[in-house]
């Protein structure tokens, strides 16, 4: 056999590595400087080792290499970054081994590889690489950097002065929320504080590769560490490069490529973005047309839910409030996966990530008639688990397969499969996640096909694996279920659910300890225009400017011209004093509604305010 390896290399590494200083024209045994950071597979893959880690089909030679690529630039950056001068050129190369060093066949990867240790740059390096960088300022000053990475989390590091007045930055530090690192990131700290906190709102691919675009909220602790306020999803699809800004009204702008050489620009009201955040002084723009409804639904904390301090006009809208107090709950929160530590719960990140819901876990297993074969579908996230083709890609909006979900004897167990009996679904030890496995292997150790049912009950109970949800023998067609594997550490069980959002590490979720909650108040405005005309309402301490309006006719313009024809004649008529507001203020508004009336697209609101400044 022959291995075709993918190298993710530095500039200065190019030249020896062609012309066989690590062995790659002598075919001897490689022996790498920088193959310590990550044992034998830092910086070489093997597109057959890849297909065998990821899950992907033998045949599909595409994925393999794509993945092989993919980790090798990521990998040369960390080789680059490591470097005491680093290089503006990092690279792939492509080499193929047929014969180990003594001329015989090649049975496996240690007949062309050894390991070296003598690396002495990479702890100082931390295992991140960064590029790509974007700067926000702390409201105390710090220089904070978030930067593409390969660690999978946003990450961000802080510049601060040393004694000789120069920025450093300290160790960088993972963040815990999951997203696809390995593109650019935009960050902005927004101009109003949220919930009393300095807000930073963060922009990334969410996971699945580049796609899925999620806007992060993050709110700045007295410590400086960050605690997610809200994810907000931009979209389902390709999701690429991005910039973001604060415009003057307070909204936030997102340019964004979305494939195929195509860029899409998004405007938000920041309440979009932070949920149930309270922002101070808060504004927004509400424009509608006659009869059209706006709602908008968010929670408010006990001590801002002051209602309607200010009535709208009538005439221009009707508003409507209402609400519902909050409840005590207990909640059972998750925690994001943030590193490949083999059999390590540090895998996980030590805070709860507050935007993730466990509910949001549960699938629905509706029977196809076949014995043990069900599709397996996720109503709030609204995918199928249907374990195509790579690991990265376990769930797709459309049914493409059914799932066999055989039980495994007396022990309350299940394995999940295609149907056809291929891609089993696993829990990979070695890197702490969900994975898949094209084929059963009784004899694997790092990996186990034994995954555990875990149904919702009417009321939590003592001893409850998870606070009110108890593990099942059998499968009940039309019934939700959770995902999990349940991982001992110190003689404690630990589950670990399958979570819908694809990518290995965004798939898998740390169950933590349940906690009490009170839910806050769900409140809904709704707002229904009836007149053109501008108004402006203050409910629970955010202004609405209301503004109803529609597109003029013409003969809305020619009345318009014919007041200011009949305006202009009677103040050619009046003898005003030099100076006064008549004199001044009539001609503008004349000169104002010729403009108006001859403007090609015209709404009713501006010849009704340009009307109504005739007759003052």
């Amino acid at each position: 056999m022959s291995y075709t390896l993918y190298h993710g290399c530095v500039e200065s590494a190019i030249e020896p590595i062609i012309n066989g200083e690590y062995g790659v024209e002598k075919s001897a045994p490689i022996v790498h400087p920088w193959i310590c950071a990550n044992g034998k597979k830092i910086f070489f893959y093997d597109k057959e080792l890849i297909k065998e880690d990821e899950g992907i089909d033998d045949e599909d030679d595409a994925s393999a290499i794509e993945y092989c690529i993919e980790r090798c630039n990521g990998q040369a950056q960390i080789q680059n970054a490591c470097l005491p001068q680093p290089f503006s050129v990092t690279c792939v190369l492509e080499v193929t081994f047929y014969y180990d060093k003594n001329g015989d066949s090649i049975d496996s990867w240690e007949d062309i590889c050894v390991e070296d240790n003598n690396c002495e740059n990479m702890a100082a390096a931390g295992g991140y690489w960064s590029s790509e960088s974007e700067v926000v300022e702390l409201s105390d000053g710090t220089l904070r950097m978030f930067f593409r990475s390969g660690t999978g989390v946003v990450c961000y590091a802080d510049a601060v002065r040393n004694t000789s007045g120069d920025y450093v930055f300290t160790k960088p530090v993972k963040t815990g929320v999951s997203c696809t690192s390995t593109c650019n990131v935009t960050a902005i700290s927004y101009s109003k504080t949220i919930d009393g906190k300095q807000a930073i709102l963060v922009a990334a691919p969410g996971g699945s590769g580049r796609a899925n675009g999620k806007v992060f909220t993050f709110l700045v602790e007295a410590d400086k560490t960050l605690t997610l306020k809200n994810s907000y999803s931009v979209n389902s699809g390709t999701y690429q490069y991005s910039c973001m800004s604060e415009l003057k009204n307070g909204t936030v702008g997102l340019l964004w490529e979305n494939g195929g050489g195509s860029i899409r620009y998004d405007n938000y009201d920041i309440a979009q973005l932070a949920a149930d955040g309270y922002i101070n002084d808060l504004e927004l723009g509400v424009e509608l047309t006659r009869n059209e409804t706006y709602t908008r639904s968010y929670q408010v904390a006990e001590e801002h839910k002051t209602g309607i301090t200010t009535e709208a006009d009538q005439k221009v809208a009707d508003v409507n409030y209402a609400k519902v107090d909050g409840v005590e709950k207990e909640v059972v929160p998750m925690r994001a996966h943030i590193a490949n530590n083999n059999s390590d719960l540090s895998s996980f990140a030590a805070k709860n990530d507050i935007s993730l819901n466990l509910t949001d876990a549960e699938f629905t297993f509706t029977s196809t008639g076949t014995a043990n074969v069900y599709a397996v579908y996720n109503e709030n996230k609204k995918v199928y688990l249907t374990n195509e083709s790579g690991a990265n890609s376990f769930f797709s909006a459309a049914a493409k397969n059914n799932m066999l979900v055989t039980p495994t004897d007396g022990s309350d167990t299940f394995r999940i499969c295609k149907e056809n009996g291929e891609r089993y679904v696993i829990f990979f030890y070695k890197n702490m996640d969900f994975n898949a496995d094209k084929l059963y292997n009784a004899s694997s150790t790092d990996r186990t096909y034994e995954l555990v049912l875990l149904e919702k009950k009417d009321k939590a109970e003592a001893g409850d694996i998870v606070p009110g949800y108890q593990r099942v023998s059998k499968v009940t067609s039309g019934k939700k279920y959770l995902i999990a594997n349940i991982f001992n550490k110190d003689n404690k069980d630990h589950v670990i659910v399958l979570y819908p959002t694809n990518g290995t590490g965004n798939q898998t979720k740390l169950l933590g300890a349940a906690e009490k909650r009170i839910t806050p108040t769900e409140a809904t405005v709704t707002i229904k225009a009836k007149e053109i005309g501008r108004t402006t309402t203050v409910i629970d301490g955010v202004t609405y400017k209301i503004v109803c309006d529609e597109p003029a006719a013409a003969n809305d313009k020619a009345t318009l011209s014919n007041n200011a024809q009949s305006a202009e004649r009677t103040y050619l008529e009046k003898d005003y004093p030099e100076g006064t507001f008549a004199k001044s203020g009539i001609a503008e508004a004349i000169a104002k509604a010729k403009e108006v009336a001859q403007k090609e697209k015209v709404t009713k609101l501006e010849i009704k305010e340009a009307d109504e400044a005739l007759c003052p």
